[in-house]
């Protein structure tokens, strides 16, 4: 239900692809030489800015406690003997985007040409607090703050004038 809310909030600009649970493009899974990379959560495509957007959605409890700040930590950032991070999991499923750029594209009914660039997003329920004590190879943005920034965002506007 999240992954579909934050899929929403990106459907508003309607120039914009969005698809959400991507397991496979094609008949290529999402698959690296170490395993299962997962879904997509929410991928978005920008034709217009050759810009292809990997969001991954965590709807997280706020850390309010020493403890809970530890595990938020922990499970985003350093994974644990069973499990890996979030942020590593999310950089594997980059990479193997950019290396299956062309297949991805024709999979999406997009010609392939020059200056395509895969982006990345984490997008959790809440402001998080660990971000400020551990750094992220991938931005972070809590939900309300997405929607804020696509509100006020051109392509917003003009479609409220419409």
């Amino acid at each position: 239900r999240f992954n579909q809310t934050v899929a929403e909030i990106f459907s508003q600009n309607t120039t914009l692809i969005v698809r959400t649970g991507v397991k496979k493009i094609g008949s290529l899974k999402i698959r690296d030489e170490d395993g299962d990379l997962g879904d997509i959560d929410v991928l978005v495509v920008d034709r217009k800015r050759k810009r292809l957007l990997l969001v991954e959605c965590k709807d997280l409890a706020q850390a309010r406690t020493p403890y809970e700040m530890g595990s938020e930590i922990i499970n985003l950032f350093r994974g644990s003997p069973d499990k890996k991070p979030i942020v590593l999991l999310h950089q594997r499923r980059i990479e193997w985007t950019r290396k299956h750029l062309n297949e991805l594209l024709h999979w999406l009914d997009i010609k392939m040409t020059k200056g395509w660039k895969v982006e990345s997003l984490i997008v959790v329920d809440r402001e998080l607090f660990t971000p400020y004590l551990e750094s992220s190879p991938i931005p972070i943005k809590a939900i309300e703050k997405l929607r804020d920034e696509f509100a006020a965002s051109p392509a917003k506007k003009r479609k409220n004038r419409a």
